[in-house]
Order: C-alpha cells, then structure tokens, then sequence
C-alpha cells in the first residue's frame, strides 16, 4: 500500500506541476511537459507491473516449484515493458558508443575461438552460458538504451540509412515478413524465439558496425582479430584430426556438460568421411567450419595482395596456406567451393583496379588477360585430378547428399508455389519439409529453400539482395579508391565482396545459421565504407 500511495503521490504531483505550467523537478524527458507526465507515468507503471509479475512468479514457484511452464506465457509481456522502460528513459548527447567498441572487439573474438556449447559457468541444465552469449546480452541491451537515448548514435544510423537505403530496406522488408509470417507458423514459439534470436545476432551488430566503424584503423584491427584467430581455429582442427574427437571434449572434464543431452553428445563425438575425422575446430559442425574459414580466406588474400609493408605480405601469404590447410582438415566441399569463388573474385577486381591505377604497368592487363585461362585452368586440375576433384565435387560417398539435395527441392517446390508471399513461419521450414536423413534426423540442407519456405520469396529476396548490394557497394569502393597508401580503408572492400560472395555461394549447398553473424559485420563495414567513399567524392567535386 505505501509503494501505491508513493505512486499516487508522484503522479499527482507531476500533473499539478503540469496544470501549472511549471518545470518538472527532474527533466525526465526530451518532449513537453505533457509528453514527460505521460511518459514518467508509463515508467513507473511499468515497474509496478514488472514488480507485480515477479511476485506472481515467485508465488508460483514456491507453491508448484517449476515457473517454467508461466515464464513460456509471461515473458513476453515482461520483455515488451522492459522495452517500454528503455523507451522512457532521458535522451543525452550521447551513451555507450565507447563502451560498445571494445565489447564489440570481444564478442568478435569469443565467437569465433569458443564453442557455443561450452559454458564459462557450470548451471543447471546446460543453457549454454559461453562468453560470446553473455558479451551478446550485454551489446544488446547497451545497444538498446544507446539507439533509445542517444542522439548521437540515431545521427549516425540515419546518416548511414540515407547513404545506402536499399541495404536497410532489404533489411526492414525481411524483418517485416519474418513477423507476418508468425500468423502462418505452427510452432509459434520457436519462431518467435528465432526471430529475438536473429536481432541479437543479425540486426543489432549490422547497425553497430555500420554507425561505429568509420574509421579504417578499426577495420583492420578486426582483421588483424580475424587473422589470429585463424591461426587458433586451424590449430584446433589439427589436434582433432589427431586425436578424432573435437578438442573440447578432449581438455574439458565430461561431468561439465549434460552428457545426458543427446545433441551434446553428438556435439562431441563428431563425424568421419574417407575414413578420416572431420574437423569442427570452435563450431558446432565441419561444414560450419568450413563456411567460416571461406569466409575468413579473403582477408588473407589482402593481407597478402594490399599491405604494403612486406612483413605483412608475407603473414597473409602463411595465413593463406593455413586457411586452406583447416579447410582440408574439415573435409567439406563447399569450403573449397567458397574459396575458390572468393579467390577468382578477388583475382579479377585487384586486377582491374591495378590496370587502372597504373596505367604505363602491364600487370594489370595481364591478369586481366590471363584471368579466364587461370580459372580455366585451375578448373580443368580439379576435374583432371580424382583427389581434388573429391575435395571439391565429391565422389561416392558424397553422392547421397547430394540427391538429399535435389529431392528436398522437389519436395519444398510445391509448397513454395502455394504460399509465395510470407512462407510458414521463421525457422520453421524444415518442419513444413518434413525430410527425414537415413540417421532418422530431421533435416533441411540448403538455406536458399529453407528461406523460401520461411519467408516466401519476398524474403529470400530481400536476404540475397541485402548481401548482394553490400558486395557490390564494396567492390565498387574498392574499384574507385584512388588511395595508394591504404589509409581510407576502401581497399578493404575488395575482401568484404569476395567475402560476401563466397557465403552466398555457399549458401546453396549449407543451411546453418551461426556464421550469419559475421556476415552481417560485414555488410556493416561496407556501409561504412560507401559512406566513407561518397564523402569524399563530394569533398573531391566541391573543390
């Protein structure tokens, strides 16, 4: 009663203040004084009612002893008010952007070194505590309160947004489906849970990225990031091919995880193919590895191809070799696949920016020249030589995924022509396909069908674009930097669009998700480089 009365007593006085006309003892508010009664009034009943919830909730608990079953009813409700909360908060020049920076730096490097399945701190009932998830709960929410409050960070984002609009109208046409959709899925639970999933990991750090890493120095240091790691992951998947058992599950003592989980099990005993280990390295799969490592391959190249300093060359050359050498080590195809289309990309943009920043040079016209005989050849050695060609096209033993492949097509062609438009619910495609491997697991093994039957195509569209546009924003960048010292940042862009290009290449034959993250960095950073580049097109027509 003595919490109402204090309440009552607030309420009432901010509203005689009001009627009034007098200033609020405490500028709450960026807006009238109307607008901060109303907004003061909306804060506290939202305390009041998240108080009111966890009273229930602990009530609850004491009597039936597992919340488990309200939390799934209730934790919504909780959610939308805590984000009410964060929407009434005082607006300030600016809030957090120095402390995300660094976060940001340490989520980056967590997530690509440490397995999602190992926890930092044993809990009960294994929820997966890892470092990169405890670093992404705290960006998310800093990240929040800073687009809530701060007007310098909604500066930035508007300004990007206003450099590039198709990539964030790509990004709010997938958002905007993947909600839609929600009215057509069957488990509306999972779904929802994917999509909070997906903001965390997809929208928050595009937008991150794209504000805070205007300056190239911090690109780099990302890359330099990229490049140790590198060095870790493949040094993993060597102790694997060693020792046939993930590393994890060598150097961490069983009774830490819940053996009794049977995808913790799977996690780690892991796969074989020729009769020999598939390495996984930090992530929960090999073809996960592998995607990544492709990924990563492009950076090595500029570090081998852009540095100027010759030291540096030669770190990218062994990081090239050693990128190569993990892709080996997870005997997966489409790591090789990756990165050979990120390495016949790249090869032609260096060179044809070469050709026309040196004009009296003739390396650049002969790589251009040479370009289709170096493809040509490097494709004629794979199908000439029967071990390459396994590594890269399969054989055998591959043959059953791929017709897995072709009839999962068949079976989700229907099913997309009948629903075109919002699909059957986020992360609910495999479900809708109902494709069953020979080990009895439910299965959807190309994430191009798998978005389509989500999200329709408009969707799928709007995926494909928002990385398409990126990769050409970068490589455009890239073509028309007149930089030769490597200082703007814009000769990043040549890996970032080879980067982008290999994931969506990859994309046809892998379904899984984790990488995604990175991805979206990516497309953050070319944001940044476009802007960075129109800028100085606009000083350079000005003078």
């Amino acid at each position: 009663m003595n919490f109402l009365r204090s309440l009552y007593t607030r309420l009432l006085v901010q509203y005689r203040l009001y009627r009034m006309k007098l200033p609020a003892a405490r500028p709450y508010m960026r807006y009238s004084q109307g607008s901060r009664f109303i907004n003061r009034a909306i804060l506290y009943l939202s305390f009041f009612v998240v108080a009111l919830v966890g009273s229930f909730l602990y009530g609850y608990t004491a009597i039936y002893g597992n919340p488990q079953p309200m939390l799934q009813f209730m934790g919504i409700p909780v959610v939308i008010l805590a984000l009410m909360c964060i929407w009434a908060l005082p607006e300030r020049a600016s809030w957090g952007e120095k402390a995300l920076y660094p976060l940001l730096i340490a989520y980056f490097f967590f997530a690509l070194v440490w397995a999602q399945y190992v926890s930092i701190i044993k809990v009960p009932g294994n929820p997966w505590l890892s470092p990169q998830r405890v670093l992404l709960y705290i960006i998310s929410g800093i990240a929040l309160i800073s687009f809530s409050v701060s007007r310098e960070m909604k500066g930035l984002i508007k300004e990007r947004y206003q450099a590039h609009k198709p990539i964030f109208v790509c990004l709010i046409i997938l958002i905007t489906i993947e909600l839609l959709s929600l009215g057509l899925t069957s488990n509306m639970r999972l779904s929802l849970s994917y999509i909070i999933r997906e903001t965390m990991l997809i929208t928050i750090p595009f937008l991150l990225c794209a504000a805070l890493f205007q300056d190239a120095a911090r690109v780099r240091l990302f890359i330099a990031i990229a490049m140790v790691s590198i060095v870790i992951l493949v040094a993993f998947a060597y102790q694997e091919s060693r020792l046939n058992q993930p590393v994890w599950a060598v150097y961490i003592p069983h009774w830490w995880f819940d053996t009794s989980d049977e995808t913790i099990q799977r996690l780690l005993t892991g796969r074989s193919r020729y009769d020999r280990f598939r390495a996984k390295s930090s992530s929960l799969t090999s073809l996960e590895f592998a995607e990544l490592l492709a990924v990563l391959f492009p950076f090595c190249l500029y570090y081998l191809l852009e540095r100027r300093r010759m030291i540096l060359r030669g770190v990218g050359a062994i990081m090239t070799i050693i990128c190569l050498v993990g892709i080996y080590f997870s005997g997966s195809r489409l790591g090789f696949v990756g990165a050979i289309a990120a390495f016949g990309t790249y090869l032609f943009l260096f060179g044809l920016r070469y050709w026309r920043t040196h004009r009296k040079s003739l390396i650049g016209p002969a790589l251009i020249a040479f370009y289709p005989a170096t493809m040509t050849t490097l494709l004629v050695g794979i199908a000439v030589s029967p071990r390459l060609s396994a590594m890269v096209i399969g054989g055998s033993s591959t043959d059953a995924s791929t017709q897995a492949r072709f009839d999962q097509w068949q079976m989700g062609l229907p099913m997309i022509m009948k629903n075109p438009f919002i699909g059957y619910g986020y992360a609910n495609g495999a479900y809708k396909l109902g494709f069953v491997n020979p080990g009895g697991e439910l299965t959807i093994d190309t994430f191009y069908l798998s978005i389509l039957l989500e999200t329709g195509v408009p969707g799928a569209l709007a995926f494909f674009f928002f990385h398409a546009i990126a990769a050409w924003v970068s490589a455009k960048a890239y073509l028309n930097s007149t930089d030769t010292e490597g200082k703007d940042g814009t000769r990043i862009g040549a890996a970032i669009a080879c980067a982008l290009v290999g994931f969506l290449i990859v994309k046809l034959v892998l379904s899984q998700r984790t990488n995604h993250t990175f991805l979206a960095i990516l497309v953050g950073f070319a944001v940044a480089l476009y802007r960075n580049k129109k800028n100085e097109v606009k000083q350079e027509n000005g003078a």
